[in-house]
């Protein structure tokens, strides 16, 4: 692990291995993603500590690109919190994720705050769109028009809250409610849904996901 020991108020923290500014402090997971996709500042291993709350722009995702189809240049991507019982929430709009991760290899989402002992689920996702709103998911893994792969995703120990509540009532009955096409974690091509794992569709229920 990339750990430091240096003490930053902002709420995202990326070190890489390599790059012209290795170490950076960020607002928000997208603007960490942001400049990971630039291939500048942020090559190699990277890792990304979430440090305190985070809220995304509203009606934007925090999308992270492939390496090596685009500028972005890196082998591994391991997220986790530094703290217990932090957030990233964000409000996408219909369609997509408050977390995508387009055509990346390689990445993992561990939910546990390795400064805490035990395995613990320190890390909520929350997707805060309407609950009207369809197509809608926490993490949103897709290909890329350049690579048409999504190989070695983990996510461990993660809360995931999706936008839709009371979405799995008996009298929830029509296919063209946000309730059928909202969801936990996404699997998706361009254009059409390959896997969907329909985790959260109570707002506040937790999916504790292990290897």
């Amino acid at each position: 692990m990339l750990l430091s020991s240096m003490v930053s108020n902002a709420g995202v923290r990326v070190i890489s291995s390599l790059g012209t500014n290795p170490t950076a402090n960020y607002n928000t997971l997208k603007d960490a993603f942001d400049a990971i996709n630039l291939g500048v500042k942020h090559k190699g291993v990277i890792e990304i500590q979430i440090q305190s709350n985070t809220v995304e722009v509203p009606s934007t995702s925090a999308t992270l690109n492939s390496n090596g189809a685009g500028p972005a240049s890196y082998s591994s991507i391991k997220i986790y919190p530094t703290i217990d019982a932090v957030s990233i929430s964000g409000n996408p709009l219909a369609g997509f994720g408050v977390i995508q991760l387009n055509g990346a290899d390689n990445v993992t989402i561990e939910g546990d705050n390795p400064n805490t002992g035990g395995d613990n689920r320190n890390l909520t996702i929350n997707s805060t769109a309407s609950a009207n709103i369809t197509g809608n998911s926490v993490i949103r893994i897709a290909v890329s028009t350049a690579v048409t792969s999504v190989d070695n995703i983990k996510i461990h120990n993660c809360n995931l809250n999706g936008n839709v509540t009371g979405g799995n009532s008996s009298s929830k009955t029509s296919t063209a409610s946000s309730s059928s096409f909202s969801f936990g974690i996404a699997v998706v091509t361009e254009v059409q849904l390959l896997q969907v794992f329909r985790l959260l569709l109570l707002q506040q229920l937790q999916t504790l996901l292990r290897p």
